[in-house]
């Protein structure tokens, strides 16, 4: 979150963050998505679900793959 001001070129309020697997960070999505940032970077493939307080939106983003796959995850999020 603190670098996001240096990579961003303009004054902008940030309301996604869109991302390959390689960012992916279960801390990070968290803080993301607790102050209101739509986190939208894939899990592993091999990733579960942990039922924690502190992995709520890791724990909807695997479900879903799960559920409905990665393409439906993919074509969802762009």
């Amino acid at each position: 979150e603190a670098g996001l001001n240096a990579v961003l070129a303009v004054e902008a309020n940030v309301d996604c963050v869109i991302a390959d697997g390689a960012y992916y960070s279960i801390a990070q999505t968290e803080a993301w998505s607790t102050c209101g940032v739509l986190p939208v970077i894939p899990p592993p493939a091999n990733a579960v679900a942990h039922n924690q307080p502190a992995t709520r939106w890791h724990d909807h983003l695997v479900r879903y793959i799960k559920d409905k796959g990665t393409q439906a995850f993919r074509n969802k999020n762009g």
